[in-house]
């Protein structure tokens, strides 16, 4: 699941300072594996465009996964929850 909106009032916005970071799907156990990496778009990244996407971006991913927009966490497979 990836979630890249403030959770609650007063959360920090992932996306703050990010929108151009570089999407990063890696591997749970070693971020040092980088199992997918996505561009920001020429736009940059949206709230709405990270979250309709997010399906896609690990799609056929057949391992845990934590995903990283620049350093920011922003999610997980369901295996870390």
């Amino acid at each position: 699941m990836i979630v890249c909106r403030p959770l609650y009032n007063n959360a920090p916005d992932p996306l703050a300072g990010r929108v151009n970071a570089t999407l990063r799907i890696v591997d749970r156990f070693d971020e040092a594996i980088a199992i997918r990496t996505f561009a920001a778009p020429a736009c940059g990244w949206t709230h709405v465009e990270v979250e309709s996407t997010s399906d896609m971006l690990v799609a056929g991913v057949d391992r845990p996964w934590t995903a990283f927009l620049g350093d920011e966490w922003i999610g997980c497979s369901d295996h870390c929850l």
